[in-house]
């Protein structure tokens, strides 16, 4: 603990502070050792306020330092760490100061460390959040200047300037810029922090010696080696958690290693092993081995076709091959095939076929492909066919052009499909696969007059499964409502198959659902789609989305104008009804439901249920009976439609709800509402409201043509109340008597 003791008529001076004793001798301040790493000791001056002092009040804020120490002859001052606010338990952030007090003073009782009776609280001291060095450095030191609480430049005294710049050594470890280490790799460094100080403060510094230890790493491998042949060329792509390049070894069997490319260089087991051997910031990663088999590559065995003379010997036979690998050549293989045939010399004029003995290789596994021998009666020299087009990646529902060539008689080229393979050739020289698997394709030459026929030329086309992808199409539904039944729709059928119903199509179909329950909130829910098989299809899937939400108020954005109208941009004039229903100024009546403007359904009384939106209108579906409708804007009873399913036109007349004779669009445009009978006189020009609308003439204006003769006294007159030339300037008034204005 430090002690300052000193004899003094005017008070204690401690680092500064002056600290008035009224009538003492002597003063003497203990201080015990406290944990200050996490705040400054704020010395309160004895005889001034808490508000001065910046302190709590304590007991409900009693001012408990305006009674400080009257009539001490001598003052013995313990400081103990005590919770002034529950009367114990001390914790940092607060100090009491007890004394000798006059009955006077009677606050609150302090339960110190070292209770004296009749002790009281007189003086309050606070641990302030200015006192912690840096975060490496837990101590401070206390000196007279301002009880020299010295330290942190990490809160308070950053203030004052403090300095991050000194790295001592291990430059090659860490780069320091101002306060930030950036970690360059694993090893030691030291580095020192510098307060320069202020007028209050004296100068402080710290040292830190740090060691950084190697990082762990560890290699991620989850490559498949399914179906991995002799032969094949394989990327590697094992990862490091480091970033750092891996590097493989093989440890048994036939394969080599270059880089991250294996090549499999005999079939059978074969083990290879990633590492990472680490460098200065990562220790090495452990092993990742990998075992797997390698089978036998395809080899495709072909008997070459020949063409031969009748009565001559048979041309040798030959076979090539297709899918050597490793620059591979005939020779590797340990039993070769050998070609025969049951024509002889003095077989008849045919084509014959050439027949394949089986051979053996510990590399392939062999395919056959027979071919045919021609004999012809002729000397003329054969034709030559060559067909070198390749017909990799090729699946069931692709339609390919044959592109075989006839170097002697251009375009003498026929094709032919071999042992009855699911697929068929058009007129013009188009292959369409029909089904997966393996497909034999001869191209033909017949003769002409100065060569005889080609040797047919076979081809074996492996045909794989299509990809099809099954997309679950999003759909909308009301809160509490069970999920509507969801829609797949299809994508990269064979065209075939676009003609035909899907279940008709696919062996299984795929399946939907989603876990969004009745009672589920508003909001967005996956669509789930999975499951379907098929013999020629491999499935895709596209999930869809699933928006649970109530239905909007459509027209709530529109003003309406000053007659209750409002005008939607994409739709037209409408007067709202705010119940769903509104008028159209073309349509009538319509009741509209929908999440947004760009998907509503309306009922109409002349259509039924009708689909469109802003994105779509004048386009609209009709959903009985299931067509597209094309609106011509602005047509105007009728309203006239080009129905897409049957390329003519439609008309649609209004409706008269009321009955009244008066069309409902034409007494709200007239009148504002639906609410005349028809036998008043709206416009007071002696026609009633229904003979207006039989007439043609305005119902709410008593000069239509605005001649200055009403319509009344023109259609009794005999003349017409829409023509503004009828009556003209020959009337004749003795005749007729003046109408009214």
């Amino acid at each position: 603990a430090l002690s300052l003791g000193s004899d003094l008529e005017d008070g204690l001076h401690a680092g500064g502070v002056d600290l008035p004793v009224q009538g003492a001798e002597c003063a003497v301040l203990l201080l015990p050792v406290l944990n200050l790493s996490e705040g400054a000791l704020l010395l309160g001056l004895l005889g001034q306020s808490t508000a001065d002092l910046g302190m709590p009040k304590a007991n409900g804020g009693v001012d408990i330092l305006d009674d400080i120490i009257v009539g001490c002859s001598s003052l013995n001052v313990r400081l103990g760490v005590t919770n002034v606010l529950n009367g114990g338990g001390g914790r940092h952030g607060q100090l009491t100061l007890g004394a000798y007090l006059t009955d006077e003073a009677t606050n609150v009782l302090v339960e110190s460390a070292n209770p004296v009776d009749n002790l009281y609280l007189q003086m309050l001291l606070t641990l302030a959040s200015t006192i912690s060095t840096v975060n490496a450095l837990h101590s401070f030191n206390t000196g007279l200047g301002g009880l020299g609480v010295s330290g942190s430049g990490h809160v308070g005294l950053g203030l004052l300037g403090t300095r991050w710049g000194v790295l001592e050594e291990g430059e090659e470890v860490v780069e320091l810029t101002d306060s930030t280490l950036r970690i360059l790799t694993a090893g030691e460094f030291t580095v020192r922090a510098v307060q320069t100080g202020n007028a209050e403060y004296n100068p402080a510094t710290t040292t830190r010696f740090i060691t950084i230890d190697q990082l762990t790493q560890e290699i991620v491998w989850r490559q498949s080696f399914t179906g991995a042949a002799y032969g094949d060329l394989i990327t590697l792509v094992a990862e490091a958690s480091s970033g750092l390049d891996i590097t493989y070894q093989i440890t048994d069997g036939s394969a080599k290693v270059s880089g991250n490319v294996l090549t499999v260089t005999r079939p059978g087991t074969i083990t290879v092993v990633a590492r990472q051997l680490g460098d200065a910031l990562y220790h090495p990663s452990l092993e990742v081995v990998q075992t797997f088999v390698a089978s036998k590559a395809p080899l495709l065995c072909i008997a070459d076709g020949k063409a031969g003379t009748v009565g001559q010997a048979i041309p040798e036979l030959t076979v090539s091959f297709e899918g050597f690998r490793l620059q591979d050549e005939q020779a590797v293989i340990d039993i070769p095939p050998s070609a025969h045939t049951d024509a002889t010399a003095e077989s008849p004029a045919d084509t014959y076929p050439i027949k394949l003995n089986k051979g053996y290789s510990e590399l392939y596994e062999i395919k056959y492909q027979d071919g045919f021998l021609v004999l012809e009666k002729s000397d003329n020299p054969p034709q030559v066919l060559v067909w070198t087009q390749v017909f990799d990646g090729l699946v069931y529902g692709d339609k390919v052009w044959l592109e075989g060539v006839n170097e002697t008689v251009p375009g003498n080229i026929r094709y032919l499909i071999l042992n009855n393979g699911a697929a068929s050739i058009d007129t013009i020289g188009f292959l369409s696969l029909e089904g997966v698997g393996e497909i034999q394709v001869a191209a033909l030459a017949g003769p002409d007059a100065l060569h005889n026929s080609a040797p047919p030329v076979v081809r074996t086309i492996k045909v794989g499964k299509r990809p099809l992808k099954a997309i679950a199409q999003s759909a909308s539904r009301l809160p509490g409502t069970t999920n509507p039944n969801f829609r797949i729709v299809y994508e990269n059928l064979a065209e075939w198959d676009k003609l035909r119903l899907i279940e008709d199509v696919l062996d299984e179909r795929p399946f939907t659902f989603c876990e969004a329950a009745p009672e589920a909130p508003e909001g967005t829910y996956l669509i789930y789609i999975e499951g379907g098989y098929d013999d020629q299809y491999t499935f895709q899937y596209a999930s869809g989305v699933l928006t649970i939400r109530d239905w909007a108020d459509l027209w709530a954005a529109y003003q309406p104008d000053e007659t209750g109208w409002k005008i939607v941009p994409w739709f037209g004039r409408i007067y709202d009804f705010g119940d769903k229903w509104i008028y159209h100024e073309q349509h009538g009546y319509l009741y509209g439901l929908g999440f947004d403007e760009t998907d509503i359904w309306f009922y109409d009384s002349d259509m039924g249920w009708v689909w469109t939106g802003s994105d779509t209108y004048p386009q609209i579906y009709r959903a009985d009976p299931g067509v597209w409708y094309y609106y011509v804007l602005d047509t105007d009873d009728p309203r006239w439609f080009h129905d897409y399913s049957t390329g003519q036109w439609n008309v649609l007349h209004y409706e008269d709800a009321d009955n009244d004779g008066m069309m409902d669009i034409w007494e709200i445009r007239t009148f504002g509402d639906m609410n005349r009978n028809g036998f008043r006189d709206y416009d007071r020009d002696d026609l009633t409201d229904l003979k207006e609308y039989e007439m043609g003439t305005k119902g709410n204006h008593p000069d239509t043509d605005g001649d200055g003769f009403t319509d009344g006294w023109e259609a009794a007159s005999g003349y017409d109340p829409t023509d503004p030339k009828s009556p003209d300037d020959l009337l004749d008034l003795s005749i007729n008597s003046l109408p009214p204005q």
